[in-house]
């Protein structure tokens, strides 16, 4: 019994001890996303993106987020100067950012089960996709890890879209006469804005602005010209 006892036994320590290890390289190098990512309105506003990372024992750590990952390359920006780290034993600085849409981060040497806790903004531009996502990749020597699920974190990208209704067609005017002319703009979109410009052209040298108001509101042309405005 004792012959077949001892490897049993010998076998099932050294299936533990392999388990063990497998749980350790599995906990130490992670890539998570505690909150989900924000969406970001698209020509109007700065939102987060915040990120855990959990390191194996590397040196020249470098975390690089390609933003925007499945839309036109671009399109979606980090904000410089707006990393922040929230916790963990890792610290984290800008190291390259001359592509907004790629920033390149520091974080130095690591040990096995070091952590950190960060967060950047980043803005959308015009023309973008629905949605999107931002895949995160951490290369180092002796590690190299990345999250570009397409599936996981994504975000959408709200954005307005104007409606402009002209004023109705105007008879038997009379020179000399003011008249009220209501243009009316409606955003049908998901997303927000908070400016709105749009150019009025009268006919060349019969009529010209006199005043102009939102909900009685007086407005200030921001240009005019002539028969413009």
């Amino acid at each position: 019994m004792t012959k077949s006892y001892l490897p049993n036994r010998l076998t099932g320590l050294i299936l533990i001890l392999c388990l063990q290890f497998i749980c350790k390289l599995t906990i130490a190098q992670t890539i998570s996303y505690p909150v989900p990512a924000q969406s970001v309105t698209r020509g109007l506003d700065s939102t987060l993106l915040t990120v855990q990372i959990s390191f194996p024992a590397c040196t020249g750590v470098s975390v690089t987020i390609n933003l925007g990952s499945t839309n036109t390359p671009g399109l979606v920006q980090y904000i410089p100067g707006s990393v922040n780290k929230e916790n963990g034993t890792a610290n984290i600085a800008e190291s390259n950012i001359s592509d907004l849409s790629n920033p390149v981060f520091s974080i130095g040497s690591t040990t096995a089960g070091q952590t950190i806790r960060f967060t950047i903004r980043r803005r959308a531009f015009c023309g973008t996709a629905a949605a999107t996502k931002d895949n995160v990749v951490v290369t180092g020597s002796g590690c190299s890890f990345s999250e570009t699920n397409p599936n996981v974190n994504g975000y959408s990208l709200p954005n307005p879209a104007f409606t402009i209704t002209p004023p109705s067609s105007l008879s038997n005017a009379e020179v000399g006469e003011t008249y009220n002319r209501t243009v009316t703009i409606i955003n049908g979109g998901n997303g927000c804005a908070d400016t709105v410009g749009f150019w009025i052209k009268y006919p060349s040298g019969s009529m010209q602005l006199n005043s102009l108001s939102y909900s009685g509101t007086p407005i200030t042309p921001q240009f005019s010209n002539g028969d413009s405005s």
